[in-house]
């Protein structure tokens, strides 16, 4: 019995024992593991709440989820790890060490390939793509603060150039996306939210949530027709699941020109002008002999700018409930420009919206409301430009006299600018409605049938007022003018689509087919009359003219497209992708023979990172091989090429009386068809180390045959518009590289982008011909042509070869006859080089070329706590510009001011022979021809977009009860570097078309902006 009291005491002491050492043990484990209770808010990138992402302690199951405002709240020990995951985010490990607050700021997988991708009238995930389709997301869009939605694309994707065709305030840029296909309206089509639109200036950039380009031909196809230059898919923002959110983003900036040109002054000008004249055999004007007391006199381009300035404020308001979700916004945009008289107002209104109403009935709207008014100066005309007229005017000339009233010159053609642009008025008012309602049925899982109603209308009103007002030394406008002109467009569209997407173990398949019906109607109306009752543009009314002196115009067209379509896509264990489309369109601007075409495409895709022979290679994420084929089409020529058009206005004789009558002025032909396009490409999509390093290529061969062009027609004929035909081919090849790398170490996280497209351009034949004219300046020859075996568009002109120094070169240089080939020259002049085809001309020919082999794009952002900065450059190479504001500046004749480098001119044999400039000769009749004297390399790099940005830590947000502030500074087109002495290198072209690319006139030019902000949200 002793022995098992004994044995019992002991366990009981046993116990005791382990119960005191388990107490001491998890006493101990208190002291160095205490238990905390962390907290903290989860956020985007650029403050906004994430809410429903899980939070969860590394190595355990326990974890915690935020809520509604992104705020979480979890029990862990000091020493354990959090981990943070959300679908479409970065998953993040961070270590607790005790705190007690810790707020996370994810990073978007926007380069995940398993993102959801728009393509036409449907979505794709990233990893299923086949064709050449490249994103910029909404992140890209939002750091550069353009208004304008075509500019902030500029440098940004790999084939998609982007040229600015002027500076004026809220004009539009020109999108051109693998180079120039046709001699025609080389626009890509705009989607916008499922609707196709002509335009996508009424945008507001802050309300986009994504930007698909679709490059080649077989992720266009679908869209048939009008796919031929591309697509470019735009879907605007809608709300996320959580709490009302209210954000505000407003900008402030000024804007200077960026560059000017150097001309001459006053005395050097009086100078020079007196030289040309002496050198002519005349006489100098007697105002100009004591050119030395002239001064500087007056600097005209100073005149007429000014720093400009701009403003903008964007509030968005957006939620979502269980079954609905919203997103609001109104916006207002100001811009004053840096030519006086020339601003630009917006004021849009958004209204986005889905609704559930049941398990298989989903409705929506989008709806943009916008208005405009433009301010302008006038540009197009180079008779009236106000930027030539600056530059040209001589500087002796005073702006106003001595009672303060507009003066003329009384040495040179010019108006005087100063005086155009005070006393006209040039103002458009631009109303905009675009929306489309949609509904979407899914009677099984598997298939869904949406229906897709749209509009875009368009209204402008535009009205143009001139006084009474001397321009000249002579009175340049007796009587006061007013036009008015009022045009509307309005495009109805409705599509319908049944799509069905099944899996099938490995096996996946989505297949869609629909119809799409689109109804333009266009209308235009304009009246102008002189004579005026009053010089007060308050009282510039029509009634107030000479009514038996008014001029009328008008026109009206319709377009009617009716399309069919389908596509299927197949994929097996998401390795091997196929993908096929076919669309047949019917439109009204065609003759009853070829009205209708049909576009089909294929293409194939293969993710080779997912066979198993790849698994040893762990550091690759993605490389998929895709290739494909597809043919689109063209019919941007007017609605009625097909048909002779009778216009009024023509006059005939009958006895003695001559009166009023019709014609038919414009050419027919009933056999016109779709301009085709087909494309071929391949490439592969390549991500390394975790999508740290994303890489894709393509190479792509485009040929346009049955390219639209007027025909030209015999004079006698008595056409005043050609007919067009179905003349050319036209060939594109190329290669568009796009290259990204993100790191992220700590607190620090940084990106750099590179993009690049390569592309040679050939018109290959014209059906016969030769040549193809284009367009010139206003007191000159044809400058632009195409020529077959050239790339489509060519500078024509002279060669030059130095200057003549001496007699004995001049009489020398004859052809081979002994005749000179150039009669009226003298010593200083310049030499033109002879054809080498044939020794009795003079080489007239091409000497440039205006489109650039290469364009790129260098983009960068670099995060540090709470401060951000992002920069992105673009650049062109290997195009030529032909500086048309040279020809005027650079006249040695003297009869406008010119640019100061001509003071390094020929003066005389001996002394100035290494001068670059002829003789100054006012009967000059020979050294301004149009020649390689005025090409230049238009090569150049620009830093486009440049901001640094400052975040309100979240925990000092929460205190003043808002979710997010950041503060920024920053600026457009702050740098550039260029070779081209005119005012920007980004020279487009103006109201000719494609045939006028690369001419600069002088237009309104770019400025340099700098500008605050905040983005508030809450």
């Amino acid at each position: 019995m002793k022995h098992h009291a004994t044995n019992a005491k002991s366990v009981t002491g046993i116990r005791w024992l382990v119960a005191i050492l388990f107490v001491c043990l998890v006493s101990a484990g208190q002291v160095f593991a205490q238990e905390l209770t962390v907290t903290g808010t989860v956020t985007d990138q650029t403050g906004a709440p994430i809410p429903g992402a899980n939070i969860l302690i590394k190595g355990t199951t326990t974890g915690a989820v935020s809520d509604a405002n992104g705020k979480y709240s979890i029990k862990a020990d000091g020493n354990a790890t959090l981990t943070i995951s959300f679908v479409g985010f970065i998953n993040q490990e961070v270590n607790i060490e005790s705190r007690s607050i810790i707020d996370f700021k994810l990073e978007q997988e926007s380069l995940s390939v398993d993102e959801l991708v728009v393509v036409g009238y449907g979505v794709q995930r990233k990893s299923d793509l086949t064709g050449s389709v490249v994103s910029v997301k909404a992140e890209e869009i939002e750091k550069s603060k353009s208004s304008n939605l075509g500019q902030i694309l500029q440098g940004r994707a790999s084939g998609v150039s982007v040229t600015t065709n002027t500076g004026t305030p809220g004009s539009t840029p020109s999108i051109r996306i693998r180079g120039f296909s046709t001699v025609n309206n080389s626009d890509p089509v705009y989607v916008v939210d499922g609707l196709q639109v002509d335009d996508i200036s009424f945008l507001n950039p802050s309300d986009i949530e994504s930007m698909e380009i679709l490059k080649d031909a077989s992720a266009c196809a679908i869209y048939g027709s009008r796919g031929s230059n591309g697509v470019v898919l735009i879907t605007t923002k809608r709300g996320s699941k959580g709490k009302m959110q209210i954000s505000i983003d407003a900008t402030q900036g000024v804007s200077k020109v960026w560059r000017k040109m150097n001309m001459l002054n006053a005395s050097q000008w009086g100078m020079l002008n007196n030289e040309a004249k002496i050198n002519a055999g005349l006489s100098p004007s007697a105002s100009l002999v004591d050119y030395q007391s002239l001064g500087e006199g007056t600097n005209w381009f100073d005149e007429i700018t000014q720093v400009g300035s701009n403003k903008n404020i964007n509030i968005g308001i957006s939620g979502a409930s269980e079954n609905t979700n919203y997103f609001m916004s109104i916006g207002n945009t100001k811009e004053k420009g840096i030519v006086k008289k020339s601003d630009y107002q917006r004021t849009s209104l958004r209204l986005n919206s889905t609704s559930n109403l049941k398990k298989w009935l989903t409705i929506g709207e989008n709806l943009t409301l916008e208005k405009d008014i433009t301010h302008r100066v006038n540009e197009e005309d180079e008779w009236n430009a106000v930027i030539i007229e600056a530059l040209a005017i001589d500087p002796v000339t005073a702006v106003r006299d001595t009672d303060g009233n507009f003066i003329g010159s009384e040495f040179v053609d010019m108006r005087n600018p100063v005086a155009q642009i005070d006393r006209t008025h040039n103002d458009d008012i631009t109303t905009i409605i675009v929306g489309n309602v949609f509904a979407e049925i899914k009677p099984f899982k598997s298939l869904v049938f949406k229906s897709n109603l749209g509009i875009d209308y368009n209204d402008n009103n535009s009205n143009n007022f001139s006084p009474a007002y001397e321009i000249f030394s002579e009175p340049g406008q007796a009587e006061p003018s007013v036009s008015r002109n009022y045009a509307q467009s309005k495009t109805w569209s409705l599509y319908n689509t049944l799509t069905f997407s099944k899996e099938y173990g490995d096996h996946s398949i989505s297949a869609m087919l629909g119809n799409e019906a689109m109804n333009k109607y266009e209308e235009y109306f304009g009246t102008s009359v002189t004579n005026l009752l009053s010089n007060n543009p308050d009282q510039a009314f029509i009634d107030n003219g000479n009514a038996s002196a008014a001029i009328s115009n008008g026109l009206m067209g319709e377009l009617l497209m009716l399309s069919y379509f389908g596509r299927v896509n197949y994929s097996y264990a998401n390795k091997y992708l196929v993908t096929a489309s076919i669309r047949r369109d019917g439109a009204s601007n065609f003759g009853i023979n070829n009205r209708w075409g049909n576009f089909p495409s294929f293409s194939l895709g293969w993710n080779l990172h997912k066979e198993s022979f790849m698994s040893n290679l762990s550091f690759i994420n993605q490389l998929k091989l895709r290739g494909g084929y597809g043919v689109n089409g063209n019919n941007k020529i007017g609605n009625y090429p097909y048909i002779s058009l009778a216009s009024k206005g023509y006059g005939y004789v009958f006895g003695n009386t001559v009166l009023d009558g019709s014609a038919f002025p414009s050419g027919k032909n009933q056999d016109i068809k779709w301009e085709s396009n087909s494309s071929t490409n391949i490439g592969f999509d390549l991500g390394l180390l975790d999508n740290s390093i994303n890489m894709t290529f393509d190479y792509y061969v485009k040929n346009t045959t049955g390219m639209l062009v007027e025909k030209p027609t015999p004079s006698h004929v008595g056409l005043e518009t050609q007919a067009w035909v179905n003349a050319g081919k036209v060939k594109n090849n190329g290669i568009d590289f796009d290259f990204s790398y993100k790191k992220k170490t700590g607190s620090l996280s940084y990106q750099i982008g590179f993009n690049l497209n390569y592309n040679q351009n050939e018109l290959v034949t014209l059906d016969g011909a030769k040549t193809l004219w284009g367009t010139g300046l206003r007191d000159g020859d044809f400058i632009t042509y195409a020529e077959v075996g050239q790339p489509l568009i060519q500078f024509r002109g002279y060669k030059t070869d130095g200057l003549f120094q001496t007699w004995d070169e001049v009489n020398a240089h004859v052809d081979s006859n002994g005749d000179l080939l150039q009669p009226n020259a003298a010593p200083g002049d310049i030499k033109y080089k002879v054809d080498p085809n044939d020794p009795d001309k003079l080489y007239l020919g091409s000497i440039g070329c205006p489109l650039p082999k290469i364009t790129y794009g260098i983009s960068g952002k670099l995060e540090y706590k709470m401060f951000d900065l992002s920069f992105q450059f673009q650049g062109v190479y290997g195009n030529d510009i032909f500086n048309g504001t040279m020809v005027y500046s650079e006249r040695p004749d003297a009869s406008h001011n010119m640019d100061a480098q001509m003071l390094n001119r020929w003066t005389g044999e001996g002394t100035t022979n290494d001068a670059h400039n002829p003789r100054m000769n006012a009967a000059d009749a020979n050294n301004n021809w149009f020649s390689d004297r005025f090409v230049e390399d238009g090569s150049y790099v620009r830093l486009k977009d440049f901001q640094i940005g400052f975040t309100l830590p979240n925990s000092l947000a929460t205190k003043i009860k808002i979710q997010s502030l950041r503060f920024f500074i920053g600026g457009t087109n702050l740098l550039t570097f260029t070779k081209y002495s005119g005012f920007d290198p980004d020279v487009s072209y103006g109201v000719y078309g494609n045939l006028d690319y690369g001419l600069d006139r002088g237009r309104y030019p770019q400025s340099r902006t700098f500008f605050t902000g905040i983005s508030l949200t809450f």
